[in-house]
């Protein structure tokens, strides 16, 4: 099952425990600062339908949204801002509209969910699912991903760091990925019509064993699946299978030290000839 429907079916589960467990609803709009440090069995929302505001919340030390086995989330809207430190969320963070939302500790029962224009980042903590679409960007750098993370729409994700277990880029979609350890499947596409695309940042890679020539894409190695290993730019290994579908691809970009020294053989090439020409 892809993570799409995966997280579709656990959306049943979350209206249902909201109306069981009944929790009360909590907002935050009046533009200030609010530190969560105390334990809140709730739906909190911040800045809904309150634009230009810019309240900040940040949950650390000591703080919790419904923890343990609960389903309380936080829902970041318009302009606000959204950090969690330290502290538990039981179920999502969700970043909507403009807002920004970041992940540099603590953990999240669910999903990290970003939509619209916004900015998410993850630089720590733990989560069990990342999804991200419509147009926003979202940035990894550190951090563990438990199941999986997934792009939709036109959403483009940096990945830098971080441990993640699979990725799904969908849609239109693009990843650029040159960090960070990949311990399962990536998928490029799930319906025919895909065009996304996942570029890699590093050296040595190669496909079915095959070496892969940098610049060039996963489709001109093979049709729709494969084995694909390298070195990524902080120096990760890369080693997992992938799939390939629609118009969907992976391209392979070499590292900034890389281009640099191409670029300056280039350049003493283009010298050497000048001088033979004189």
């Amino acid at each position: 099952m892809s993570l799409h429907n995966h997280l579709a079916s656990f959306g049943l589960v979350l209206a249902l425990f909201t109306s069981t467990y009944g929790y009360e609803s909590v907002y935050f709009n009046d533009g200030g600062y609010h530190k969560i440090d105390y334990i809140l069995d709730a739906q909190v929302y911040v800045d809904r339908s309150s634009p230009g505001v810019g309240t900040q919340l940040e949950l650390v030390e000591g703080g919790g949204i419904a923890p343990g086995e609960g389903y309380g989330s936080i829902y970041a809207f318009n302009d606000s801002q959204v950090t969690v430190s330290r502290g538990q969320i039981g179920w999502t963070l969700a970043a909507r509209d403009r807002s920004k939302a970041n992940l540099t500790g603590g953990y999240l029962g669910h999903e990290f969910f970003s939509s619209s224009i916004n900015t998410a980042y993850m630089s720590g903590g733990s989560v069990w699912a990342v999804v991200a679409y419509g147009n926003g960007s979202f940035d990894v750098s550190g951090g563990t991903v438990r199941w999986g993370l997934e792009t939709q729409g036109s959403t483009q994700a940096v990945i830098t760091g971080g441990n993640i277990a699979g990725i799904n880029c969908l849609d239109s979609s693009r990843m650029y990925i040159s960090g960070g350890t990949i311990l399962g499947y990536i998928n490029a596409g799930y319906y025919n019509d895909a065009s996304s695309l996942i570029t890699f940042y590093g050296s040595d890679f190669a496909i079915n064993g095959q070496p892969v020539a940098l610049g060039e894409y996963a489709s001109s190695y093979c049709s729709y699946s494969g084995q694909v290993t390298g070195t990524l730019t902080d120096g990760s290994l890369l080693n997992t299978s992938f799939g390939l579908k629609g118009n969907a691809d992976i391209l392979f970009i070499p590292e900034p030290a890389t281009v640099l020294l191409v670029g300056l053989g280039g350049l003493v090439l283009r010298r050497k000839t000048q001088r033979i020409r004189a």
